[in-house]
């Protein structure tokens, strides 16, 4: 069976610029128009001899423009994120990387012996860690073909797809039609050819066992982080996970958290997490969830176990908590220790868990967010357990469009999607689905008072909950009360309700109409 490779990128066709999503990751880039009058003035006043085809997609890196004045969504970008629109007939007009250049055609053999040498240098080991960290799709492969059609278009292969103990060398054979590049590996051969205005690249004999595969992390929205559903002796119920399932994808969710706060697996062994996991990954193939995983909260090694344990067994995304004993006191303490979660499953978008309520971790995670982007490969966002709404904004600013925010603030799901954050992570999205939807659907809809009626209505149910306890003891009953779905007893330390304090809520949430 083939499988093809897929490269995704995009570069500037400024000549003379070198900026691309591998190397300049936070620059926007601009869509070239299609429309053939506009496309030839782009191309006659960046000084590009060869015109493009109206068909090609092409892109425009934002050095060439005054973003402030040029575009006309500059300011609501910089609040709430989202894609930079230009004004109508801005064309570029700034041209730094030319100044000290001056743009001619290159001879044949020059254009060859450039691409050669282009291709040498990417494919050393000595790629720049710039080039090396930037997430890049790579899907395992065997013998598979992938034709790139554009002609200036360059491919990106960082060596760290290779397997660790590979010893590459390079070759390079120059013909009257192209260029062959041939990489040799142990059991491994990449050859790259130009031919007649394309560029092919051949995949034979591979297979990357410890190959860096990064995946797009897209999941937005709401995410319930779901119960472990216990019997009453404390053993876990895995009985009950399918049709708990089955209720979360028919409420309108695309994905849900397992083991995280809401969860308890910091007080599961990590054999039991493990089935969990696998009982979730299993009803998730069923439902179309994204199963996401908190792998945190237990000493390094085992958090490094489950988070490769994720990795082989089909979750979708990973979570993790910092070192909850010797805790991390600064940004790079922080950073180091979830890169080393990060390594243990390198195929996985791995996000932050800040919760300092918990954790009594208590560094600034604009900072964080921004140094985790750059070092560590697979990183994918954060979920933000604080009331600290204006924090959470410049979390939001720091991050790229490609990097997640999930709030996990119940009661603050309607302030912070008028402030762009549109993603949460909420306990309470188990209990009352609808009203969580129907926040998000008011604000989107720009109606403020029903939001803000919403939200106050969900504000009450939560606290008709806490005031008997703890939040998941309280909230595992609620969720029996209100869904009838059994997931038990909260597991040891914490105690259950009694029954009185279950009565007590039950109650509440009558006269609230949600019960």
């Amino acid at each position: 069976m083939e499988t093809k490779t897929k490269i995704h990128y995009k570069y500037c066709i400024v000549p003379l610029c070198t900026n691309t999503t591998v190397t300049a990751p936070d620059k926007h880039f601009f869509t070239v128009p299609k429309q053939k009058k506009i496309r030839d003035k782009w191309c006659k006043i960046m000084n590009r001899k060869e015109f493009l085809s109206e068909k090609s997609v092409r892109y425009c890196c934002e050095d060439h423009f005054d973003v402030d004045n040029d575009t006309q969504n500059f300011m609501r970008h910089r609040i709430a994120g989202g894609r930079l629109l230009l004004k109508k007939d801005v064309i570029p007009h700034k041209f730094a990387c030319q100044k000290t250049k001056v743009v001619t055609q290159e001879r044949s053999a020059v254009a060859k012996r450039r691409r050669a040498e282009y291709y040498e240098k990417v494919l050393s080991k000595e790629v720049p860690a710039s080039v090396a960290q930037k997430p890049i799709e790579f899907i395992e492969c065997v013998q598979s073909d992938e034709v790139i059609k554009d002609p200036d278009s360059p491919i990106f292969v960082p060596m760290d797809c290779f397997d660790v103990d590979v010893e590459a060398s390079v070759k390079i054979k120059t013909k009257k039609k192209g260029t062959q590049v041939h990489i040799m590996g142990k059991k491994k051969i990449k050859d790259v050819k130009q031919n007649s205005g394309r560029k092919i690249l051949n995949l034979q004999a591979m297979k990357y066992s410890k190959a860096t595969t990064l995946i797009d992390f897209e999941t937005r929205g709401l995410m319930p982080p779901v119960f472990t559903p216990l019997n009453d002796d404390l053993t876990i119920n895995y009985a009950a996970i399918p049709g708990y399932a089955k209720y979360m994808a028919e409420a309108g969710f695309k994905c849900v958290l397992v083991g995280g706060t809401t969860g308890e697996h910091m007080s599961l062994n990590v054999a039991d997490r493990k089935k969990v996991i696998e009982e979730w990954v299993k009803a998730g193939r069923s439902t179309g969830l994204h199963i996401q995983v908190q792998v945190g909260g237990a000493p390094l090694p085992d958090v490094q176990e489950l988070a490769a344990f994720c990795q082989k067994n089909g979750v979708g995304s990973i979570l993790t908590l910092p070192e909850l004993y010797f805790k991390p006191s600064n940004v790079d303490e922080l950073v180091s220790y979830v890169a080393l979660v990060a390594g243990a499953a390198p195929k996985l978008p791995v996000l932050y868990y800040h919760i300092p309520s918990m954790t009594r971790v208590e560094i600034n995670m604009p900072a964080f967010v921004t140094e985790a982007s750059k070092k560590i490969p697979n990183f994918a966002g954060i979920k933000f357990t604080s009331n600290d709404l204006s924090e959470a904004s410049q979390v939001l600013r720091a991050m790229s469009e490609k990097k997640a925010l999930f709030l996990g603030a119940d009661t603050l799901l309607a302030p912070a999607a008028l402030l762009g954050i549109k993603s949460s992570i909420g306990t309470s999205f188990n209990l009352f689905p609808k009203i969580a939807h129907a926040i998000l659907s008011a604000v989107q809809n720009k109606d403020v008072e029903t939001a803000r009626a919403l939200q106050h209505k969900l504000c009450l149910a939560i606290e008709s909950l806490t005031k008997e306890g703890p939040w998941v003891p309280v909230m595992k009953a609620g969720m029996e009360i209100v869904t009838g779905i059994r997931v038990g007893p909260p597991s040891l330390p914490q105690k259950p309700l009694s029954s009185e304090a279950i009565e007590r809520i039950r109650g509440r949430l009558r006269v609230l109409d949600v019960a």
